[in-house]
């Protein structure tokens, strides 16, 4: 059992890092695998935590319009990153 134990926290790490490492971040729009969404249209960055989360110590951000960032590390503060990138578009836009 400890060895299909390790199989799937193993498993688990791989998925996250995939999954986690295809975000591109440009000036006007963010974009994951084929799907984009500006910065003008999101209006909510506020993190969430799941069970998935807790056990992996991550946490995912709903940007809106079913954008999504997963798995992001704990460790990691990316709410002020986005707002800069909210508030750049956003003065852009004027």
């Amino acid at each position: 059992s400890l060895i299909i134990l390790v199989i799937i926290n193993l498993t688990g790490i791989y998925i996250a890092f995939r999954r986690s490492a295809s975000y591109k971040f440009y000036t006007a729009a963010l974009f994951h695998q084929g799907k984009s969404i500006d910065y003008a249209s999101i209006l909510n960055i506020t993190p969430r935590k799941d069970f998935w989360d807790k056990l992996f110590k991550t946490y995912s951000v709903n940007l809106g319009n079913d954008f999504h960032l997963r798995n992001i590390s704990q460790e990691i503060e990316i709410q002020n990153y986005l707002q800069q990138l909210i508030n750049y578009a956003r003065s852009q836009q004027h």
